[in-house]
């Protein structure tokens, strides 16, 4: 015969909240150093997801092409080290970019056609990717306009890398400089390193309970002075630091912490 039964099963969730703030928004894309391709269509340029965070992990950039007649965009790099600074050779054939090997930061060449790779110079000047980069990961370098060599800052030099071979040749130059230099700020000061010494700073001074002594530390060492104007003197022969006196009520004793390099009491 029939019954009634008991369907237990997991209640439906509650309808949202209209005033719950919901989940937080996801990082803000960063992006850096566009190019425009010789014909018009694409552009490259460098992301990461954010602008700074302690102990990252690399990769962080990676160059995007963005297609301007079907907006779509496209990872076209994976490079471990990242990939920064893009640049377009003149026939648009071939992109340059930075990227870091080990401690170092080279340049590398893509086929953009067949996505083949080599590397171009290794090391130039060093990328900046553990700081915001607010002015780019890398100095600015670029190709000459035959495409045959690139200009590129490597020792804080200007250098021309050639192309095909790598090979790396200054362009020397000069420059007519006129610097103001201002008077030079100097002040003479005379060192204690007599066998007096005059103490600029005491710390932890306190009264004793008659207001007739005063004890305190200086130099690291525990002095006591008679008030108002008597000598300091030493109140041990401790060769260990000497801080923070405090006198006993009837003021005939004084204790103090000591610390040395193994520990302290």
């Amino acid at each position: 015969g029939g019954g009634t039964g008991l369907r237990i099963g997991s209640a439906p969730p509650p309808p949202p909240d209209p005033d719950s703030p919901g989940p937080p928004p996801p990082p803000a894309k960063n992006r850096l150093g566009s190019v425009v391709s010789p014909n018009g269509r694409f552009i490259y340029y460098t992301e990461r997801t954010g602008t700074f965070t302690y102990n990252t992990r690399f990769p962080l950039w990676q160059v995007i092409r963005f297609d301007r007649e079907t907006g779509d965009t496209s990872t076209i790099t994976n490079a471990q080290g990242s990939a920064m600074r893009p640049v377009l050779s003149p026939d648009g054939k071939h992109m340059v970019y930075a990227t870091r090997f080990e401690t170092e930061t080279g340049l590398r060449v893509r086929e953009l056609a067949t996505g083949d790779e080599r590397w171009l110079v290794h090391p130039v000047t060093r990328d900046d990717q553990e700081s915001r980069a607010s002015r780019d990961t890398m100095p600015g370098y670029a190709f000459m306009p035959d495409g045959r060599s690139l200009v590129v800052p490597i020792d804080g030099r200007i250098k021309r890398v050639d192309f095909a071979s790598g090979a790396v040749s200054d362009i020397p130059f000069s420059a007519a400089v006129e610097a103001v230099i201002a008077p030079r700020v100097y002040f003479e000061n005379r060192i204690d390193d007599g066998p007096t010494v005059k103490v600029r700073l005491v710390r932890w001074p306190v009264l004793s309970p008659d207001g007739k002594r005063v004890a305190f530390t200086a130099l690291n060492k525990l002095w006591v002075m008679d008030l108002p104007s008597g000598t300091p003197r030493r109140l041990t022969a401790l060769t260990d630091g000497e801080f923070m006196p405090a006198w006993s009520p009837d003021g005939g004793y004084i204790a103090f912490v000591n610390w040395a390099p193994n520990g302290g009491a």
